[in-house]
């Protein structure tokens, strides 16, 4: 038995498709089979590598920030050994 429902052409184009982290974004040219109504498409062999590098570099500019911002908080902190030192000196 065949289905009643026509299934539409799906054509090999480029679409944009925005890959997000932790509120940043970005937008990378996704290739793939698409139909010409519909964002939807299908992926095959390659076409992803570029979601997933857009992805990794999100995620390592994320790790950067977090590690200068526990960095700049470390290097504004009182220094332990120097607080420790006084109150050995005051004993």
């Amino acid at each position: 038995m065949t289905s009643a429902r026509s299934t539409p052409a799906l054509q090999r184009s480029v679409r944009p498709f925005v890959v997000t982290y932790q509120g940043k974004s970005k937008t990378v040219d996704l290739a793939g089979y698409y139909p010409d109504d519909s964002d939807e498409g299908i992926h095959v062999g390659d076409d992803m590598a570029v979601t997933d590098a857009a992805l990794q570099s999100l995620k390592d500019q994320y790790a950067s920030e977090e590690n200068q911002a526990a960095n700049t908080l470390t290097s504004s902190a009182p220094s332990t050994s120097a607080a420790s030192a006084s109150s050995t000196s005051e004993s």
